[in-house]
């Protein structure tokens, strides 16, 4: 039985790609490049605003600093209107009600801007977590595990029976890089094969899964 449960946040508890596409291809037309297919923005997301940035402008001319031109627009834009068509996906709300119901703690670890997760979680969640976590400057992004080692030492959370939750191989790393057992989501931005290939222990259908899982 599973006593704690990390989940990633874009793609897996919050479908955020709408409002993601929309602030990136803003600041994209902004800084004078093109905009991108919502699909393909969608492959670039879990690695961190960064990497995003980076992989935005990978196939046009541009200078070095031309990416902290476009992070400076792109992060306040973002900001902005992260609410506007975020959406939980369905089944994670009662999932989450259920999980608090057994006595089951939830975190969220992301790769979001700490300020962005922890605005977006609270808006939508309320304080249904018991800790959120988003990349803070200097820190490095997933799967690199340690800022979530030092959250769950801080809760006195037992790695043996603790699971993470995410929807692309970055998250199954990082729960593998923790010392967790990892649940795969194929509802997510990223395919089941991806985290099939990547070594998930469990891939859901359904968030009700989830908590079948936890339980056993």
């Amino acid at each position: 039985m599973f006593k704690t449960v990390v989940f990633d946040l874009d793609g897996t508890i919050l479908d955020t790609i709408e409002d993601l596409s929309g602030a990136l291809n803003g600041a994209l037309t902004e800084c004078g490049y093109p905009t991108l297919p919502t699909r393909e923005i969608q492959a670039m997301v879990g690695n961190g605003a960064d990497f995003l940035i980076s992989k935005a402008l990978e196939k046009c001319a541009h200078q070095p600093e031309d990416e902290a031109k476009l992070k400076a627009s792109y992060l306040p834009k973002y900001f902005a209107n992260q609410r506007n068509k975020t959406k939980p996906f369905p089944g994670i709300i009662p999932l989450l009600d259920e999980l608090r119901k057994r006595q089951i703690n939830t975190y969220v670890y992301s790769n979001k801007p700490d300020f962005l997760a922890q605005d977006v979680v609270t808006h939508f969640f309320g304080r249904r977590f018991a800790g959120v976590l988003g990349q803070k400057p200097g820190a490095k992004p997933k799967p690199d595990a340690s800022p979530l080692l030092e959250m769950l030492a801080s809760q006195k959370v037992d790695l043996k029976t603790a699971v993470f939750v995410g929807d692309s191989n970055v998250d199954i790393y990082t729960g593998q890089n923790a010392g967790l057992k990892t649940i795969g989501v194929a509802w997510g931005f990223r395919s089941v094969a991806e985290l099939v290939e990547a070594g998930a222990n469990f891939i859901v259908e359904t968030p009700e899964e989830i908590l079948d899982i936890c339980l056993k």
